[in-house]
């Protein structure tokens, strides 16, 4: 029971964090790295897409312990199904905003050697 308990409150804070970063656009929750080369008109979309990743990974996790409990091992495949898509979803949005402005700066620092 103890163990339910923990997972649906670990999941539940999850997608509270991701609400904030979605739809209050917190991009302060996420750690300063992951957002720098974030350009500013393109913050609101990484906010709600990583936020999305988050609740979607929330959900997931909450729903390792009562889908595992309910449905047996079935139930813990789709909850690790879910936490896994919204990690993918949040890693793919981090990678796919910075990426650009890294190559970028790499460019730069190559031509400043020439």
């Amino acid at each position: 029971m103890g163990k339910l308990i923990l997972t649906i409150g670990l999941g539940a804070f999850i997608v509270y964090m991701g609400i904030m970063i979605a739809f209050k656009e917190r991009i302060d929750l996420i750690h300063d790295y992951h957002h720098r080369y974030v350009e500013e008109e393109n913050k609101p979309l990484f906010c709600r897409l990583v936020g999305s990743g988050m609740m979607i990974a929330g959900i997931g996790f909450a729903g390792m312990g009562l889908l595992s409990n309910a449905l047996g091992k079935q139930g813990y495949m789709i909850s690790l199904g879910l936490l896994f898509l919204g990690i993918l979803i949040a890693a793919i949005t981090i990678v796919k905003f910075n990426a650009i402005h890294q190559v970028k700066d790499y460019a730069k620092k190559r031509e400043r050697k020439k």
